[in-house]
């Protein structure tokens, strides 16, 4: 068999169905559905994590050669992230917990488990064709998550009300309302608060920008440059301080690989959809100019610091391990809007550092997948764009209690688990330059032909 033929082969076997069918239930479903009746708030994306996980554990068991976990970083990290998260939940066995904490415990164990196995899997399984599969449908599900959004912030409908309600869930809470900012709403499309459905478009924004100027036709450019822009209009809209700045970190990411006329372009295009919204919403740049040069008489940021004292005590009784992972369960006015700090009081200090280990290896990896893929510049633009959209994850994490937040949490270790598969496929690249050449051949054939289409 040739090295053509095995890259196929290794193509056709991936397993990106099941993850294809992961994302678009984190964008479809509504994230506030839930099993009825398991008693723990289980989503159907949490459900489907499991089977995943599920059905690697089973693979990995039967007969035959598989790649070993040893040698894939990010796996490592998620691992050693997930035992700090088991860790809190056996110290939290000596503590006294109410019925709703010990609950908590349980959906928290429970949901990090398939969450963060269905991430080593996605690291274990995708090929590079994978990754980009999922990267399309994660953009194409972020376009439709911002249209349902900007009607939402036109009309005041919440869509995600008459979208798709699969018999035997329900709903956690029942949200007939928009929220506002200044004078405008804050759309929330399927996810549960509009900084969530924010930080979501700004993570996948990134990979937008990457297919748009990867497209090799002028049709196909026209449709990724209209989604990427649509994403951007969506992620604006939500008037939220970590959406903004998810993007800015992620852009610093990527333009330390862009020439100076893409960055010209970016701008340029970047200030045209700005303006088009300060002349089509009167005062929305504004307020979103606004959100930043008054951050000392911010109401939000006031009640954000104010918060802080209530967790002092729980971290200096439990600093190592934390009173364990979902726990902390808040009243209406003590939400800890940082998932940095809510992580240390659920998991101590030894968790937030698995956290950040779990970026740091995932963006290490990214970078490093994009020094060695040689001739392949489309899956180096690809590695550059998912390191991007790592940096905005981490960033992100330091506004809200992401963690909580199903889609984001979804989204977030998606995006972990492609940069370490794409990582351990470019490993390929070293050893062998031709593989590159020819990954390079097939993926420009492929897009040549659907492009004639």
């Amino acid at each position: 068999m040739d090295d053509s033929a095995r890259v196929q082969k290794r193509t056709r076997r991936d397993g990106r169905g099941l993850i294809v069918a992961l994302v678009v239930v984190l964008f479809a479903i509504p994230s506030r559905d839930v099993f009825a009746g398991s008693g723990l708030a289980i989503t159907p994306a949490v459900a489907l994590s499991f089977l995943i996980l599920a059905l690697w554990v089973g693979g990995r068991m039967m007969p035959g050669a598989h790649p070993p976990i040893s040698k894939n970083p990010v796996a490592i990290a998620l691992g050693i992230y997930l035992l700090t998260v088991v860790l809190s939940a056996a110290g939290a066995g000596s503590m006294f917990h109410s019925p709703d904490e010990a609950r908590g415990l349980d959906r928290g164990i429970i949901t990090m488990i398939a969450v963060l196995g269905s991430a080593v899997v996605l690291t274990d399984v995708l090929t590079i064709s994978g990754v980009k599969r999922i990267v399309t449908v994660m953009c194409w599900c972020a376009t439709g998550l911002s249209l349902i959004g900007i009607v939402q912030f036109e009309f005041g409908v919440n869509v995600s009300n008459f979208l798709l309600h699969i018999p035997g869930l329900r709903s956690t809470f029942s949200q007939n309302f928009i929220l506002t900012r200044s004078i405008f709403r804050r759309p929330s499309g399927t996810a549960e608060h509009p900084i969530e459905f924010g930080v979501v478009l700004a993570s996948v924004l990134p990979l937008a920008a990457y297919r748009a100027f990867g497209a090799k036709t002028r049709v196909q450019a026209q449709w990724r440059w209209i989604s990427a822009v649509v994403i951007l209009v969506g992620a604006a809209m939500s008037l939220s301080r970590g959406a903004f700045i998810a993007i800015a970190a992620a852009g610093i990411v990527m333009v330390t690989t862009w020439k100076a006329r893409r960055i010209a372009n970016v701008a340029i295009a970047g200030a045209l959809v700005f303006a088009s919204l300060r002349v089509a919403i009167p005062g929305l740049v504004g307020t979103m100019i606004s959100l930043f040069l008054h951050l000392s008489s911010d109401p939000s940021i006031q009640g954000r610091t104010q918060d802080y004292a209530i967790v002092g005590g729980t971290i200096k009784d439990h600093p190592l391990i934390g009173r364990g992972f979902g726990t902390f369960i808040p009243g209406p006015n003590d939400l800890l809007d940082n998932q940095y700090l809510g992580t240390i009081v659920e998991t101590g200090f030894v968790g937030l550092a698995g956290l950040l280990l779990v970026f740091i290896v995932a963006f290490m990896c990214a970078r490093g997948a994009r020094r060695v893929c040689g001739p392949d510049r489309d899956t180096a633009e690809l590695a550059q764009a998912l390191a991007g959209s790592v940096a905005g994850c981490a960033v992100y994490f330091a506004t809200f209690d992401a963690l909580s937040f199903p889609m984001a949490r979804g989204v977030t270790f998606v995006l972990v688990g492609c940069a370490g598969a794409l990582w351990i496929q470019t490993r390929r690249y070293k050893t062998d330059p031709l593989v590159a050449e020819l990954e390079a051949a097939r993926e420009e054939k492929a897009l040549v032909t659907q492009g004639a289409r």
